[in-house]
């Protein structure tokens, strides 16, 4: 018997892709649909072409990690939420996937890579991508974490994923499902210019050194520019404000976006004013936790450069800064607050975002060249 939360999630999930659907019936176009799962602060992004194939980006937590603790007085739901895995698997059910084609971990990270293992033992994924060799071996957090530390992940990983098929996916590299195109333009802290970039670089000369973690596996993060037809695409994983400063000066290898997702959660590490005015995106999309991500110093930044968020949570840390509730896909600090956020991109480069909670959605017209 499926559980009632995830019912509930089911339900909502099934208003939105009727409303887009609707969108792209009038649109006379089958669009590529992204949908945003929420993991808890993790990542699990999932790409449908129209022609059904499927590319997951990341698997979020491990089960029983990741999960917002309710506050004190709340009562104890009658059932559990649903975790990671389930939730990717109701996503993509809904989509009308059997399979997940290609599962792209971006880094070796427990937000990331942590479901990879129980998703696989629990729906068909065809081939794993990711950027290679673990590369987060003296820092503080891999010392401390133990069987949730990215060595020991990622010695898992390669375990498991042996005599499957599997792709290092290098700077440059291309990945093709029917029309999409994804363009790794990060990997390995190695970089390459993606299509339809090149184009002069602005602002370089302001550029500022920034704080960073020692959380090293996140500047070695797979990054991507999907083209679908006209309509460019960023998602760059945990990049940290050092490496986005470096992808687009003197450079610029990203070129304009008409949606990009927001680097690391929305964690102050990341988001430069500079990437953004170089990027200049017309959307994005921050895979934001309770409190994980959602920062102070990023949301101040992202309404500076006067960017349109859409969030998976409302940021509890900074309540006044967060966007309007209306996009926002999870405002309850509950483990039942599970909703995605849905984006549907046709090739003209409109792109409609819709929110699962409520059913707002918002039509973004193509401005990007």
């Amino acid at each position: 018997m499926m559980k009632p939360l995830l019912c509930q999630a089911l339900a909502a999930l099934a208003l939105v892709a009727a409303l887009l659907a609707n969108g792209a019936a009038n649109a006379q176009e089958a669009p590529l649909k992204i949908v945003a799962v929420d993991v808890e602060g993790g990542t699990a992004t999932l790409v449908v072409t129209p022609q059904g194939h499927s590319v997951l980006f990341d698997a979020g937590w491990p089960a029983g990690r990741g999960i917002t603790a309710p506050p004190k007085d709340a009562p104890t739901p009658a059932t559990p939420a649903p975790g990671n895995a389930e939730r990717i698997i109701a996503a993509a059910k809904l989509m009308g996937v059997k399979k997940i084609d290609y599962l792209i971990t971006t880094h070796y990270h427990v937000d990331h890579i942590g479901g990879v293992l129980e998703l696989a033992s629990k729906f068909p994924i065809g081939t794993y991508v990711d950027h290679g060799q673990n590369r987060e071996l003296l820092s503080a957090q891999a010392k401390s974490m133990g069987p949730n530390s990215p060595i020991a992940l990622y010695d898992t990983y390669i375990k498991a994923i042996v005599g499957k098929p599997h792709r290092e996916m290098r700077a440059g590299d291309k990945l093709k499902v029917d029309d999409l195109l994804l363009t790794a333009v990060a990997s390995d802290e190695k970089f390459a210019k993606a299509p339809g970039a090149g184009k002069a670089s602005v602002n370089c000369d302001q550029v500022k050194a920034h704080n960073e973690n020692d959380e090293i596996e996140n500047q070695f993060s797979l990054g991507v520019v999907a083209t679908y037809g006209k309509a460019r695409i960023a998602m760059l994983s945990d990049q940290v404000w050092r490496i986005e400063n470096e992808m687009v000066c003197p450079n610029n290898l990203i070129g304009k976006v008409d949606l990009a997702f927001v680097n690391n959660h929305g964690t102050d590490t990341s988001t430069s004013p500079v990437y953004l005015q170089n990027i200049k995106p017309t959307v994005m999309v921050m895979a934001n936790g309770v409190q994980k991500g959602g920062g102070p110093e990023t949301l101040k930044i992202l309404k500076a450069e006067g960017m349109d968020v859409w969030q998976i949570h409302f940021a509890v840390r900074s309540p006044e800064l967060n966007y309007p509730p209306e996009q926002i896909a999870n405002i309850e600090a509950l483990p039942m607050a599970i909703n995605p956020l849905h984006v549907n991109v046709l090739k003209s480069g409109v792109i409609t975002v819709a929110n699962a909670r409520n059913g707002f959605s918002k039509t973004y017209p193509k401005v990007t060249p």
